[in-house]
Formats: structure tokens, sequence, C-alpha cells
């Protein structure tokens, strides 16, 4: 199942309060890359819901985020009183930050800010098809509406809206992806007018007035950069039509308005291709984003510390989607990182990486997707391990996680085809949903005494040869050990609760000793069992090879 349908997937799952662990981490990939519509899930392949303690309102609000255009323009007034509220706030502990004033001329079609690959992909939609259950099918097979050049863009535009329009067959499929592509073309509409609006605009004789060229910044005005502009003019105003039929889109230089760290932002500063957000209340930085194209084979330094204004400012942070799909060979990280952030090496193809031992959490899927890392060892530090932070690193074979670990979400292991040793936390009390699901040649895990609940699907399809036992384990949960077919027997103590499905399709279990609570419970025995080779249909009486334990 690709990223188009765990998108589509989400979107479902949301309307009924349940998200699917994958698809939340494509939410986030979708942040950096546009319309991005769907905060954690990671585009694995998706079978089963297991993922039910996700978080869908930070789903939604990232999402709202994307479609607004993530760095969408903001007014003066407020960006002022931004840096001004939080240079208050450091008030009597430092001196305020104030950041030099300056123009700069740069290519038009560039903008500012972090460069971008989007808004270049050129190809035909093709109409939806008539048949529901064919939907998802088309949906899958289509662009990311920010990646579409605006002959692309206004193309589908123009069909999706007609065919719903017309009233013919809009399942679920077809809604989303309307909704996609209206919001990518209203962002870039609304972007272009604004850019020629500050374009256009003369503020010199306003004294103290000082204009930032942030509409030149918004990524909406990115994307509609990168191609020819004229399938984008019925829905533009007439004055920024007239404007781009007088320029040569591809050359014109303009002279603008930013601050010091070359940014229309007073909080932003640009170093090598690094891009930096800035908080000026307690002096720390965020590593934001790079200059997309600018990555490949390259190696990279986050830095300990970065000043701007004549003010130096620790680097705590490498923010959401940061090195998302570059094609970097490496990366440093410097002493003083405390967060790396949602998605923020994901798909990236770095074979090794030392995390600082001051870092304390990581989150969500922030490693996943790599195929080249081998080996991880994370500091004694790291408290929080977030979603499936190293889930799709089908290279990996080693993974030590610390003592000190006092939340492991879900999934974070979900598709690590190569994995044969791991080391988890001492502390650990709950394995979560899918953690090792698709871990294939996982044959043996040593779970710390204190884990008392193995959760769905928590070694769904590996090749464990033994179920690992506990002294306080008290419940595995729907499809923990489903498709294990390297398992021959399984003995449980009677404290052990068993859900359905909990050793569904284990072909090569033929020996099971549970609980003495299910012994006259043929009914129950068969669905924990489901698939079996002494539970391929409906028990009317218990099985030979069922004992019970006391």
């Amino acid at each position: 199942m690709n990223a188009k349908r765990l998108l589509l997937l989400t979107a479902v799952c949301l309307t009924i309060g349940v998200t699917e662990a994958p698809a939340q981490g494509f939410l986030n990939k979708l942040k950096k890359k546009g319309m991005k519509i769907i905060k954690d899930a990671v585009p694995n392949p998706v079978k089963d819901v297991t993922d039910a303690a996700a978080n869908p309102e930070r789903v939604v609000n990232r999402a709202k985020n994307r479609v607004t255009g993530g760095n969408a323009s903001q007014s003066g007034n407020s960006r002022r009183s931004r840096t001004q509220a939080t240079n208050r706030a450091a008030t009597g502990q430092r001196r305020e930050v104030k950041p030099a004033k300056k123009q700069i001329t740069i290519k038009l079609y560039r903008g500012l800010g972090p460069s971008t690959w989007e808004g270049r992909k050129t190809q035909h939609t093709p109409k939806p098809p008539m048949q529901c259950p064919k939907q998802p099918d088309w949906f899958s097979s289509l662009p990311f509406p920010q990646d579409m050049d605006n002959a692309t863009l206004a193309e589908e535009y123009a069909m999706i809206n007609k065919w719903v329009e017309d009233g013919k067959p809009s399942c679920e499929p077809v809604l989303v992806r309307r909704e996609q592509i209206n919001d990518e073309m209203s962002g870039r509409h609304h972007a272009l007018d604004k850019a020629v609006e500050y374009l256009l605009s003369d503020l010199e004789n306003e004294d103290g007035y000082y204009e930032a060229a942030e509409p030149l910044e918004d990524d909406f005005f990115k994307h509609a950069m990168q191609s020819d502009l004229a399938p984008l003019y019925p829905g533009l105003n007439e004055k920024t039509v007239e404007y781009f039929k007088s320029i040569d889109r591809k050359t014109k230089e303009v002279t603008v308005r930013v601050y010091e760290g070359n940014s229309a932002y007073d909080n932003k500063m640009h170093i090598g291709e690094m891009w930096f957000n800035l908080h000026f209340g307690d002096r720390t930085a965020t590593l934001e984003r790079l200059d997309n194209d600018e990555s490949v084979g390259k190696d990279y330094t986050v830095p300990s510390t970065v000043r701007y204004a004549g003010c130096v400012f620790r680097v705590t942070e490498i923010g959401a989607s940061a090195f998302q799909g570059m094609k970097m060979r490496s990366v440093t990280l410097s002493p003083g990182l405390k967060v790396i952030g949602t998605h923020a090496f994901y798909e990236t193809r770095i074979s090794e990486i030392s995390i600082p031992p001051t870092v304390t959490k990581i989150d969500s899927h922030a490693f996943g997707a790599n195929p080249a890392l081998k080996r991880i060892v994370l500091p004694n530090s790291v408290k929080t391990i977030g979603r499936g932070v190293f889930s799709g690193c089908t290279g990996l074979t080693e993974a030590v996680l610390p003592n000190r670990v006092e939340t492991m979400e879900n999934t974070v292991f979900w598709g690590c085809k190569s994995l044969t040793s791991v080391t988890l936390p001492q502390n650990l009390t709950v394995l979560e949903e899918a953690t090792f699901r698709d871990c294939t040649s996982l044959t043996h895990v040593d779970l710390p005494q204190s884990v008392a609940v193995i959760k769905e699907n928590a070694f769904c399809n590996t090749a464990m040869t033994s179920v690992p036992l506990t002294e306080s384990l008290k419940e595995i949960r729907s499809g923990a050990f489903e498709d294990c077919n390297r398992l021959t027997s399984v003995s449980l103590p009677s404290r052990v609760a068993l859900d359905m499905w909990a050793f569904k399709n284990c072909k090569s279990l033929r020996k099971a000793a549970i609980g003495v609570q299910y012994k006259d419970i043929p009914d129950d025995v068969y669905m924990m069992f489901i698939g079996c080779p002494f539970a391929q249909k409906p028990l009317t009486k218990m099985p030979a090879c069922v004992t019970f334990n006391e």
C-alpha cells in the first residue's frame, strides 16, 4: 500500500476516531512537501488499525498548518508584536534582540526562505473510475498537489470539480483529492496576489514602517513560480496578471526588504543551507529546514550555537522534517541538542548517526524509512521515543535503547526486516502496538520482567520461535503473534489473558498450553488460534493438542 492510499485511509479513519499508526506518520511527512494532509504515519504497508491511541487532533492541526501554507504571511504588526512579546519575557535577564534590516536582490522565481523542488511535475490526471471500489487505486496513482506544475494542477482542478458538480460517483477518494487540489489552487492564487501587492507597494515615504517581503517566503508562492503562470490567470487579480505578463518569470530580479537572517521574518536566519527558527525568550534555536535542492552527497554539521543580532542562541532542536528526503551523505549532531523532531531524518540514507548525550526526546518517525541505517544506540539521556521512530529501516540489524526511557510509543520498529538484536528499556511495562511488526528476521527478544501487556500486533509476522514470558505478564492482545510461522508451541500461565486472534494464522503452531479458565470454552480457543493447524474451523470440542495450566 503506497503513500497516497495511506493519506486516504487516514482521512477515513479520522472520521471514526481511530488512525492507523503508519498512516499517522505520513501526515507529518506531508508537512514538508506541500499538502501533507496526514503527522504521523510512515508509508509502510498497512494491514490493520494498530494505533488506537493515535492523536487525530494533532494530525488535523498539522494538516491545517500545511494547507494554509505553513509559513504563510503574517501581518507586519503581528510579527512585531510577537518579537516584542518574546523580548519582554527576557527583560531583566538579557538584552533585547534587535535584528538589523536590509535589502537584498533575489531571483523572483526562487522567492525567499528555503529553496523548493516542488511545483514542477507534469502529469495528466485521468478521470476517477465510475466504480467506488476502484477509486482508491486511482487516488494512489496521483502525484501530490504541491508537486504539480500549474498546468497540471489547473487541469485536474477543472476536471475534478466538474466531476463532483455533475453528480458522478464521488466516494471518499474523490472528495479527499478534490479538497487537496482546491486547497493547493487557492493557496497559489492567494500567494501570487499577495506577492504582487507587495511588489507594487510604495512604502518608502512611510516613516518608521518596515514591510518585509513575507509573501515571497510563502511555500505556495514558490510552488507557483516554478512553472508557467498562465494556467492560473483566471483566478488571479487583474493587477497580478498584468504584472506577470510584463516580466520574464525565470530571469526577473527584485530588491526586497528582509531582516539580517535573509528572511522576511525577524525570528529566522539562514546559515549556509540551513534555516533556523529563533526563540528570543530563552535564546534557543530550532533547525527548521534546509535548502532542498542543494543536499546531494553532502556532509552536514548541526552547530551547537548560532549568532543572530549580536546574541548567541543554543541549538536545542532539529525541527519536523528538517532533513526529510535529503540525499546527504552524513550529518553530525552537536552536544546541547535536546529534541529530534518528527520525520527529522525520514527517507534519508545515512548509514550511521551518533546521538548526543543531551537528547531527551526523539519524536515520531524521526529516522523512519532509512534503508541504509545499520545500527543505532540511543544515549541514556533519552526519555521519550515516539511512534515509528525506526519504522521502515529495512537494513537495521541492531538497536540498543536506554533504561531511562519513560515513554516508548507504538510501531517503533515496524518493518525493520533485518533486525536481529534489540535491547529494550528495563522499566518497560507495556509493549505497544506493532512494535516489531514485520520484523521478519527477529527470532528472539528479551522482554523486561516489568512488561505486563503485549499489545496488538506487537510481534505480528516476525520469526519468533517462542513467546517471551515475563514475571509481570498478564495480557496478550489481538494479533500480537499473528503470522508467526516459526512458533511450534506455546505455554502460558493461567494469569495471562488472551484476546481473540492472539495467535492467528501461526501455521506451524501445533501445541498450546493456556490458562485453565478457557478449559470449557472451545469457541474462545478457536478465536485465539484461528488459522492454526488445530483451529482451521470452529471447534465443537477441545483439541487434544490444547492443554490447560492451573
